[in-house]
Formats: structure tokens, C-alpha cells, sequence
């Protein structure tokens, strides 16, 4: 997440897909089959094995959680619209009209 923070790009565990919650599932596995002593060695198998499952599962069948998209107040589209008519070259006399304000 460092890095994403560095680089200004939106990071991993913000995005649809479902590997930080498998990483937490493998995680919660992982300390409970050591909670109830398992051997280590099992665990450690056991955990690999259905984290490294799970993860393949959602690439292959693509599942994806769910996206929240605010969405932005009609007034803040009616300023965006009119950004983009600015954006235009204007003639002479449109942009004294325009700095006259």
C-alpha cells in the first residue's frame, strides 16, 4: 500500500477484486487451526492450499464485490458542463465578453 501511495495510483485493496479478503480469510484460518494446535506443518499446507483455491476460484469465475459510486449532485454537472464549453476556443470578441464579468 506503500508504494500505491507513493506512485498516487488508487490502491489494491480498494479495487473490486476479492484478494485482500481471501488474504483475511487465510489469515483467520491460519490462527485458528494454531489456536486449536494443529501441527504447524499442516496448517501452514492447509492455509496455502485454500487461499491459493480461493484466489484462482475468483480469477477464473470472476467475482467481484461490490462497487460504490457516489454519485455527484446535479449541480456539480451543470458546473462540469459548463467547464467543458470553456474549454473551447473563443473568438476576440467572446473572450472580452467573458474577462468583462
Amino acid at each position: 500500500m506503500l508504494l500505491d501511495l507513493i506512485t498516487r495510483s488508487q490502491p489494491m485493496v480498494l479495487h473490486k477484486e476479492l484478494y485482500a479478503s481471501i488474504a483475511l480469510l487465510a489469515g483467520v484460518m491460519y490462527f485458528g487451526m494454531m489456536y486449536f494446535t494443529v501441527p504447524e506443518l499442516i496448517t501452514t499446507i492447509a492455509t496455502l492450499v485454500v487461499g491459493f483455491t480461493a484466489r484462482m476460484a475468483t480469477v477464473q469465475l470472476r467475482w467481484r464485490l461490490p462497487v460504490f459510486v457516489l454519485e455527484e449532485p446535479k449541480e456539480d454537472k451543470l458546473l462540469e458542463n459548463k467547464a467543458k464549453k470553456a474549454e473551447k476556443p473563443l473568438s476576440f470578441s467572446a473572450f472580452l465578453f467573458v474577462s468583462a464579468r
